[in-house]
């Protein structure tokens, strides 16, 4: 089982760090509370399935790419 450590801010929650196991998540959110106290840091179990990113390698984003390789 996977898990994350979750923040709230303005009334909002949002992921802070996904993919951790239960210490990592406990250890990271603890600190996080001892750093920012004005902010709401939990545990939470990571359920959701990880993303396999797939990236284009002949992609460019400028005119040098074009023109150097």
């Amino acid at each position: 089982m996977r898990y994350k450590v979750t923040v709230e801010v303005g009334g909002y929650w949002e992921d802070h760090t996904t993919d951790l196991d239960k210490d990592e998540a406990q250890a990271l959110a603890e600190d996080l509370r001892e750093t920012f106290p004005e902010e709401r840091y939990w545990v939470q179990e990571d359920d959701e399935p990880k993303v396999e990113r797939h990236y284009n390698d002949k992609a460019v984003d400028g005119w040098e790419d074009l023109f150097t390789r």
